[in-house]
């Protein structure tokens, strides 16, 4: 991209669409997005590989996606569907947050934590990747902190899952760093 760059010529690379289709295999796309998310596609092209912006090709979108694209391209936001386990205490954090500026390496730690309520101990389960965590009542001052696993982690009775990033959203936690912005929304 730098060869193109320097001489002022802007870049566009190709994203795929939501289809997972055989089809699609025919268009133009790097081989390392086919399959993934739209929106993960673009975030690696324009933040990693330097692209100066991107057009979807490979087939149609759906809301979610086209959401999901423009939030980032406008607001710099990633947006995040997930499975509500536990809807009383998803109503606190769901909105747009910000990761703290010092990135965890397990976890994406909001930058605000939820105060003023007690936090009780319910839906205590494994925490596979994308779980979104809120720490409970026994984990004393540290009751309130938000967190999205980054990686499977073992139960741990301080921490309250309240819901689970949806398996097609999976690999954006991976693009959440430092004080990156985004949104949890309840996905129906």
């Amino acid at each position: 991209m730098k060869f193109w760059k320097k001489r002022g010529i802007e870049t566009v690379a190709f994203s795929p669409g939501d289809s997972t289709e055989e089809v699609m295999n025919e268009y133009v796309t790097l081989e390392c997005h086919r399959g993934r998310s739209p929106l993960y596609s673009i975030i690696d092209l324009i933040e990693d590989a330097g692209v100066d912006s991107c057009y979807v090709g490979d087939s149609p979108i759906g809301e979610k996606t086209i959401y999901q694209v423009k939030e980032y391209s406008f607001n710099k936001i990633i947006p995040l569907y997930v499975d509500v386990l536990d809807e009383e205490a998803f109503e606190l954090v769901c909105g747009i947050h910000n990761n703290c500026k010092d990135e965890a390496e397990n976890v994406v730690r909001f930058d605000k934590k939820i105060e003023g309520i007690n936090i009780v101990d319910r839906y205590l389960v494994s925490r596979p990747k994308g779980s979104l965590t809120i720490d409970n009542h026994r984990y004393g001052r540290f009751m309130g902190e938000v967190q999205i696993t980054k990686k499977d982690l073992a139960l741990d009775r301080r921490v309250t899952v309240i819901g689970r990033v949806r398996e097609e959203d999976l690999e954006l936690v991976d693009k959440i760093h430092g004080r990156t912005g985004f949104e949890l929304i309840e996905n129906n």
